[in-house]
C-alpha cells in the first residue's frame, strides 16, 4: 500500500498536530459553561466543599469517558468521531443498526446547535453588559450580536485547516492566561485573608437528587472536549495525538475548572454567589473593582468565542461523516477542492444555530440537550462493547480497562435515568425523548428522498457553488488500494 496523497480532491488533509489538538480540547471545554453554570452547581451542591467535589467528580467521569474515546478513536481514526464508532459498532445489526446510527446523527443535529446558540448568547450578554451596565439590553440587540459572533466564528474556519489551527493555538494561550488571572486573584485573596478558606466546608443543605443534577450540569459543561475525536482523520498521527491531547486537555481543564470555581466562591459571599446569574461579572466587580466591569466581560467573551470557533472546527466533521454514510443528505459530505474543508457542513451548522438563536428555542432545549448527550454517550458505549465482541482481533493502539467501560456506562445511565427515578425534572426527559422519537419519521423521509434522487440537482448546484467534491472515507480509500 502506497503513501496517502492528502492533496488529492476528496481527501481530508492530515495537518493537525498535538498542540493544536489540545487547543481544541481546551477551547471546547472552557466556553460558556465555566461562566454560566458555577452558580447553578453551587446552589445544587449546597456548599463550597461539595461544589468542588462535584467538579472534581465531573472531571474524573470525563477522564473515564476520555479513556473510552481514546480507544475508539485510535482504533477507528475517522472523521465523525462518536458517530463513526456507533455506525461501525452497530453495522452488523442490519436495518436496526442503521436506524440507531441515524438516531445518533439526528439527536446530535438537534442538540449541537443549541450549544452554539448558548455560547453566542453568553458572548452577547456579557459584551452588552459592559456597555449597558446595570440596564437590560434590548432582546433584539442581544440576538443580533449573538448571530454576528456565531457567524464570525464559522467564517474563520472556512479558509484552511492550518489557519484554523493557528487561530486555536493563539486562543489557547490567551485563554489560559485569562483563566489563570481569575485563579491567581482567588489565591491572593486567600493569602491576604486566610479566614476565607473557612468557606471550604460542607455547611449547607442539599439532597441526593440535587447533587445528581449538579453533577450532570458539570459533566455537560465539559462534554465538548470529546469532539476532538471528529478530527482524527485530519491528525498527522491519530494513535499518538488523540489520546494525549484528549487526556492531557481534560486533566488541564479539570484543574482549571476546580480552581476557577474555588476563586469565584472564596471571593464572593454566599448571598452574592447565589443571586448572580453572571458569576464572572459579579466576581470581576468584587475582586477588581471598576476595572472588573470591563475585564470580566472581555474574559468571558474571549473564552466564548474560542469555544465557538473550536466547535465549528470539530463538530462540523460529524455532519460530513453522517452524510458520507447517507444518514444526512449527501450534499453535506462535500469538501472544498482547494482546502479540503466541509464548508457546506459548517454553513449548515451556522444556519441551524442562528435559527435556534433567533427563534428563542435555546432555553427550551438547553436542559433537554443534557439528556440527549447522555443518550448519545450510552449509544457510543454500547457500540464500544459490541466492537470488543465483534472485532476482538482489531488493532487497538490504546486499550481501556474493562472496569472503565463499565463505570462509564453506569455514570451516564444514572444521569440518563435520573428524571425517571425522581431526582430531576421529568419535563426535560420528555422533551429529549420526544426529539429522539422524531428521528423515526425523519429516517423514513430521508430514505424516500434518497430513492427519488430529488436532492441530486441541489448537490450539483452546491458542488459548483463551493468548488467541492464528495469526501471519500478512509475505508473506501483502503478498499480502492487493495
Amino acid at each position: 500500500m502506497g503513501c496517502r496523497d492528502d492533496s488529492a480532491p476528496g481527501r481530508l488533509r492530515r495537518d493537525m498536530g498535538l498542540f493544536s489538538a489540545t487547543a481544541v480540547v481546551v477551547s471546547n471545554c472552557a466556553g460558556a459553561g465555566i461562566f454560566i453554570t458555577p452558580t447553578i452547581i453551587y446552589m445544587d451542591a449546597g456548599s463550597l466543599a461539595a461544589d468542588l467535589l462535584v467538579w472534581i467528580g465531573a472531571g474524573v467521569a470525563s477522564l473515564i469517558h476520555g479513556l473510552c474515546i481514546a480507544e475508539l478513536g485510535t482504533m477507528l481514526p475517522s472523521a465523525g468521531g462518536p458517530y463513526e464508532y456507533v455506525s461501525v459498532g452497530f453495522e452488523s445489526m442490519g436495518r436496526t443498526g442503521d436506524i440507531l446510527s441515524f438516531l445518533f446523527a439526528w439527536s446530535f443535529l438537534l442538540a449541537d446547535p443549541t450549544i452554539v446558540a448558548l455560547h453566542g448568547l453568553t458572548f452577547s450578554r456579557y459584551a452588552l453588559g459592559a456597555v449597558y451596565d446595570t440596564c437590560t439590553p434590548p432582546h433584539e440587540v442581544t440576538v443580533l450580536v449573538a448571530v454576528i459572533v456565531i457567524a464570525l466564528s464559522a467564517v474563520v474556519n472556512t479558509f484552511s485547516l492550518k489557519t484554523s489551527m493557528k487561530i486555536q493555538n493563539v486562543l489557547l494561550v490567551v485563554k489560559l492566561g485569562l483563566l489563570l488571572a481569575i485563579v491567581s486573584t482567588g489565591i491572593v485573596w486567600c493569602v491576604r485573608t486566610p479566614t476565607l478558606l473557612n468557606k471550604v466546608s460542607f455547611k449547607g443543605h442539599t439532597t441526593p437528587g440535587r447533587v445528581v443534577e449538579a453533577f450532570a450540569v458539570a459533566i455537560f459543561a465539559m462534554a465538548g472536549s470529546f469532539m476532538i475525536a471528529c478530527m482524527a482523520e485530519e491528525m498527522s498521527s491519530p494513535s499518538r495525538i488523540l489520546p494525549r491531547s484528549l487526556l492531557g486537555g481534560l486533566l488541564l481543564m479539570t484543574a482549571l475548572l476546580v480552581l476557577t470555581n474555588f476563586a469565584y466562591f472564596v471571593v464572593l459571599d454566599h448571598d452574592a454567589a447565589i443571586s448572580s446569574e453572571a458569576t464572572a461579572m459579579t466576581f470581576g466587580r468584587v475582586a477588581w473593582g471598576a476595572a472588573g466591569t470591563f475585564v470580566a466581560p472581555v474574559i468571558v467573551c474571549f473564552c466564548s468565542f474560542a469555544a465557538l470557533s473550536a466547535t465549528f472546527l470539530s463538530n462540523s466533521r460529524l455532519f460530513m461523516a453522517a452524510a458520507r454514510r447517507k444518514h444526512l443528505p449527501a450534499v453535506f459530505s462535500l469538501i472544498t477542492v482547494h482546502s479540503s474543508l466541509p464548508v457546506l457542513a459548517i454553513v449548515t451548522r451556522l444556519f441551524l444555530a442562528v435559527l435556534f438563536t433567533v427563534t428563542g428555542s435555546v432555553g427550551l432545549l438547553a436542559k433537554a440537550a443534557t439528556t440527549m448527550y447522555c443518550f448519545l454517550t450510552l449509544l457510543e458505549t454500547f457500540a464500544m462493547i459490541r466492537l470488543r465482541l465483534t472485532m476482538k482481533d482489531a488493532e487497538r493502539p490504546f486499550r481501556a480497562p474493562v472496569f472503565v467501560i463499565v463505570l462509564n456506562c453506569v455514570i451516564f445511565l444514572t444521569i440518563f435515568l435520573a428524571p425517571i427515578l425522581g431526582t430531576g425534572e421529568l419535563v426535560h426527559y420528555i422533551m429529549a425523548f420526544g426529539c429522539i422519537l422524531l428521528g423515526f419519521p425523519a429516517y423514513v423521509a430521508l430514505k424516500a428522498f434518497q430513492q427519488s434522487k430529488a436532492l441530486v440537482p441541489a448537490q450539483k448546484f452546491f458542488q459548483k457553488l463551493f468548488l467541492s467534491v464528495p469526501c471519500v472515507s478512509q475505508d473506501r480509500m483502503h478498499a480502492a488500494r487493495s
